[in-house]
């Protein structure tokens, strides 16, 4: 942690609101968010058949600057030490520069994920002038034409070792990220991700395969063993997941972590199709507080109910992807029917 901590060359104010969040959660349990994802735009320039954001994105919408703005200075409010931009792809949207200059005029510290095909040298470049130094792109096998099937471009992963090494040559905190599947244990995708991310000199980390948005479907899922597999995979090879990354252990969700969606939508799980009201109306201390209410949310999980709940996947995630008449997501401070469903869901 303290090498994590000295990589990010923090100033006064950052470390001030790192150390306030740790001490909050860890000594005094007090949920402190530790970071958000900035859902700037779902507008994407790839077309992953497994995208989570299906049904969150018919339009491709985009945050308005005035809810993007209002966004962060609620991040100032509440003293939060990170922002994730994430999209889509957060560099499609034009405004996406304005918000770096805020973040750095505030002392947000900014971390961007990419699918990486736009991150040329000239993109890096502007990165570095408004202070962005690290960066987490997506990738899906270390062979080229596979990993170019999955994403349906062409040449992308060139693009992505070009990106990768003009960003490690630029002193950029760069890492690599990937899905643990059934699919990409059987084709050995992988582990072939896990030995690039090594010869590169790369942070790797990893996700579960939770088969929602483009994926839902219970057939895919991954058993109890295939689970444990996973966070022994992790713990042996120094991987971090959204269970563990160094800082804390457990679920993040509703209590270190929001997602906010473009037209602001307050998410607790970026993988749960609910919302728990709009950062326009309440901020992100208001949405803890409704989040305590929710077992799902105020048990600190130590594993992700997302991946390894039946329960919750049968009640919740496929009855809401599976009925077409709905538009995701739910906001449940609207829907009373299914805030009453939450709680009184023993997870």
């Amino acid at each position: 942690m303290i090498k994590n901590i000295l990589e990010r060359n923090y100033n006064l104010r950052q470390y001030y609101n790192i150390g306030r969040c740790y001490l909050r959660n860890k000594l005094f349990n007090i949920s402190t968010i530790s970071s958000i994802e900035l859902i700037n735009t779902l507008r994407c320039n790839a077309r992953c058949n497994f995208c989570s954001n299906y049904k969150l994105a018919p339009d491709e919408m985009t945050m308005s600057i005035e809810t993007g703005i209002h966004t962060l200075k609620q991040v100032v409010r509440s003293k939060i030490p990170s922002v994730i931009f994430l999209g889509g792809e957060g560099i499609l949207d034009n405004n996406i520069f304005e918000y770096f200059a805020f973040c750095k005029e505030h002392s947000i510290y900014v971390q961007y994920a990419s699918n990486g095909i736009l991150l040329d040298e000239k993109m890096i470049d502007r990165f570095k002038d408004y202070g962005v130094r690290q960066v987490c792109i997506t990738i899906h096998d270390s062979l080229p034409e596979k990993h170019d099937v999955i994403i349906g471009v062409p040449g992308g992963f060139e693009k992505i070792v070009n990106a990768f090494r003009i960003m490690k040559k630029e002193g950029f905190l760069v890492s690599c990220k990937t899905i643990y599947s059934k699919e990409s244990i059987r084709s050995g995708a992988f582990f072939r991700i896990l030995e690039f991310a090594k010869t590169e000199g790369l942070t790797f980390s990893a996700n579960p395969y939770i088969p929602v948005g483009r994926a839902v479907g219970p057939d895919t899922r991954l058993d109890d063993f295939e689970i444990q597999e996973y966070y022994r995979i992790c713990r042996e090879n120094n991987i971090n997941d959204h269970i563990y990354n160094g800082w804390y252990v457990g679920c993040p969700a509703g209590k270190r972590y929001f997602g906010v969606l473009p037209d602001g939508q307050l998410l607790p799980c970026y993988f749960l199709p609910i919302s728990v009201g709009n950062i326009r109306e309440h901020g992100f201390d208001e949405a803890i507080k409704i989040c305590s209410k929710i077992p799902l949310f105020a048990k600190n999980h130590q594993i992700c109910p997302a991946s390894q709940s039946d329960l919750l996947y049968r009640e919740i995630i496929q009855p809401l992807y599976a009925d077409t008449r709905l538009k995701l997501p739910i906001d449940i401070t609207q829907d009373y029917e299914l805030y009453n469903k939450l709680i009184t869901l023993d997870f």
